[in-house]
């Protein structure tokens, strides 16, 4: 068998290129051979995978690597603790999502039944206009009038009620309508056109002078048959008008107007003018007529939506039987998983009782003894339950050089470059949509996101579930409306982002669980909040003059223990006290002013005032503490120089009114230094005054206006 086995090229770098290109195309298939050898073409030390030298040998580790891999694959994964308890722990997760799926659908199946609850009266309302305006059509077919050119006359009528276009109305009624039936649905028809709600008030007044003017040619030509029938029909129509016209006084006044004149006239009987002066009242017996009409209407409309509420009933008994049986079968798995749980923790203690009975003071380990670095497992000791692959060569045996050596890690070879997903176009310029894929689904608080995190989408073709959305999200637009998409009264969708609300509120429910454990609020977890900037207290400031007088305090108590060291031993007594009568007067000496500033800058009287929410300065850090950063820029401002007492004359005079060094008066207020000299400014801003800061958008224009004059000195 020995002989069978192509031998190794001599050279250990080859020969670890060989077993790792041989380990990449064995995982990779035979695609990821021709892309090494386009890319090692002119390589010599790849001629083996042109037919060259030691071809032979990568075919053997090729047929080793892959027969190694279909042995790996067969072996299935050895069921631990944590697996069975990750499986619990699934199937837990998998069950309450169900038992949410139930509620859901158990709010959906109640929002439907609102949306329709709510949709039964406009659904009555249309049911009845559509009995109306086929009864009218039954009416006019019967009697066979061409209703369409008087709909031509009352069009104009509509747009206009000149003594023309009523007179032309009139003139289509006596020649069409020549006996009583007739007149009696021409009536009909324009009451019928008068209640319909897309009726204006003026059509409803053209309508009752075109009324007038029939009447009056009745009573001038004595028709009392055809007065009384108008009679039934003027108090509805005036009252149709009078109702919507009630609040328009000019309306109002013309109604009242046609009245007098159909009083005055005496055009109709005396119940007609009694119905004309109580509108209110006809309406009322109008609307009860129409409800009890509407009433059996109900019926219809309300067994449609029954037949409709009990489909959608049915249809959620048979998901929830669905999901209960998944429930059941679900949990008689993670009891099946328990009971494995509860024997593999029997057997692991078994296992531990075993090895403690078995153990003896011969098998400890020493406690100081330390692993060599050169210690390796024995080649004869193969791992357990993974059998050798059959045809596969002998282990390796020490010192024999027939056989490759154990694979080490070497690089894979090169890999065809990836797609380069990065934005060549500035973040503002891109669609909104590529932000999605930042904000995760546990984020509950801020998080800011970064410009360098965003990728373009990679150009794979569209899954079945995102067609599958697209397709549900177009499908909503459409009307009617499908089933699974309610919406409200108002056209909106309902519980269209419900699971997305649902799985946010569980994640934020965590955040606050984990956070009352640690003693926190959900309001501990916000970073964005506004935090004023600390202003450093007036008294970590020190003036020059405070640390010459330190000076001076530390010198002479350097002179009073030279003088109180110097002096004979007879004489130490008096020294000493004269020493701590000098210390004492030099301690002494700073003013009360120092004495609080040092007071106040001690760090032990320091306090820290503590909130819920610390700031970063106040934040414990676990950072190597390093030196403070160098300045990045020179600054070429003169410092100030330190007040000299002794040739300033004016600090002289202060100082024996009561100054200290501060600002003037009991409060210290104002500046500390002197005035120094004026710094150098242009001419208009050389009367600007102290401590005035330049206005930055004044500076701004001043550019501009500079950048103006010299494009425009170019041009000329």
């Amino acid at each position: 068998m020995q002989s069978t086995i192509p031998p190794p090229p001599q050279d250990p770098e080859l020969q670890r290129i060989i077993d790792s290109t041989a380990e990449f195309v064995a995982k990779n298939g035979p695609a990821s051979e021709e892309v090494v050898r386009q890319q090692n073409r002119n390589d010599p030390r790849y001629v083996f995978l042109f037919g060259g030298e030691f071809s032979d040998y990568y075919k053997y580790r090729l047929l080793f690597e892959i027969q190694n891999l279909q042995v790996i694959a067969q072996i299935p994964p050895p069921t631990t603790k944590n697996s069975l308890e990750f499986e619990l722990k699934n199937a837990e997760e998998q069950i309450t999502c169900l038992r949410k799926q139930i509620i859901d659908s158990e709010s959906n199946l109640k929002a439907h039944e609102m949306a329709l609850n709510s949709q039964r009266q406009s659904k009555i309302d249309v049911l009845w206009r559509a009995k109306e305006d086929k009864r009218i059509d039954d009416l006019v077919k019967q009697v066979g009038l061409n209703i369409s050119s008087f709909d031509k006359c009352l069009e104009r009528l509509q747009e206009s009620g000149s003594k023309d276009t009523i007179s032309n109305s009139k003139k289509w009624i006596f020649d069409n309508c020549s006996s009583d039936r007739l007149r009696e649905i021409i009536l009909t028809y324009l009451l019928h056109r008068v209640r319909e709600r897309t009726a204006t008030d003026a059509f409803r007044l053209h309508v009752l002078y075109l009324i007038n003017d029939w009447a009056h040619y009745c009573h001038r030509k004595k028709l009392d048959s055809v007065r009384q029938m108008l009679s039934r029909y003027v108090p509805k129509l005036y009252a149709y008008a009078s109702n919507n016209a009630g609040t328009i006084n000019a309306f109002s006044e013309k109604l009242e107007k046609l009245v007098g004149v159909w009083e005055g006239h005496k055009y109709f009987d005396d119940s007609c003018f009694k119905q004309l002066r109580n509108p209110v009242a006809v309406i009322a017996t109008e609307q009860a007529t129409v409800a009890a009409y509407q009433s059996q209407l109900a019926i219809e409309v309300d067994k449609e939506i029954g037949e409709t509420l009990g489909s959608y009933a049915k249809q959620h008994k048979e998901y929830e039987q669905h999901v209960l049986t998944k429930i059941a079968t679900m949990e008689t798995q993670m009891r099946e998983i328990k009971d494995r749980i509860e024997a593999e923790n029997i057997r692991q203690k078994e296992e531990e009782y075993g090895t403690e009975r078995r153990r003896s003071r011969f098998d400890q380990q020493q406690p100081n003894k330390i692993p060599s670095l050169f210690e390796t497992t024995s080649p004869s000791k193969k791992p357990l339950g993974i059998p050798l692959p059959k045809g596969g060569p002998p282990p390796p045996m020490p010192g024999g050089s027939n056989f490759p050596p154990p694979r080490s890690q070497p690089p894979p070879p090169p890999q065809p470059p990836a797609l380069d997903l990065t934005p060549k176009v500035p973040y503002y310029e891109l669609p909104a949509g590529m932000i999605v894929p930042l904000v995760k689904m546990e984020d509950v608080t801020y998080n800011p996101l970064k410009e360098k995190d965003l990728r373009l989408p990679h150009p794979d073709p569209p899954s079945d579930s995102l067609l599958r959305e697209i397709d549900r999200f177009y499908s909503a637009l459409q009307f009617p409306p499908p089933i699974d998409c309610i919406r409200d009264n108002e056209g909106w969708e309902m519980n269209g982002l419900v699971e997305h609300y649902v799985k946010k509120e569980d994640h934020k429910k965590k955040l606050e669980l984990k956070m009352k454990e640690e003693g926190k609020t959900l309001e501990d977890a916000f970073t964005n909040k506004y935090i004023p900037p600390k202003t450093p207290p007036k008294s970590s400031k020190s003036s020059p003059r405070h640390e010459k007088n330190n000076g001076r305090s530390s010198r002479s108590r350097r002179r009073t223990r030279s003088r109180s060291r110097s002096s004979s031993s007879s004489s130490s007594s008096s020294s000493g006290s004269r020493s701590s009568s000098s210390t004492s007067s030099s301690s002494r000496s700073p003013s009360p002013r120092r004495r609080r500033k040092s007071r106040s800058a001690s760090p032990v009287t320091k306090r820290i005032k503590r909130s819920r929410s610390p700031t970063p300065d106040e934040r414990p850090t676990f950072a190597v503490p390093v030196g403070p950063a160098p300045r990045t820029s020179i600054s070429f401002k003169i410092p100030p120089q330190p007040i000299n007492r002794e040739t300033n004359k004016g600090a002289q005079l202060m100082a024996k009114m009561g100054w200290e060094g501060k600002g003037l008066g009991t409060k210290e207020q104002g500046i500390e230094e002197p005035v120094s000299g004026g710094e150098v400014r242009e001419k208009t801003e050389q009367f600007r005054g102290l401590g005035s800061k330049p206005d930055i958008y004044e500076q701004y224009r001043r550019q501009m206006s500079t950048q103006m004059a010299r494009r425009i000195h170019k041009l000329n």
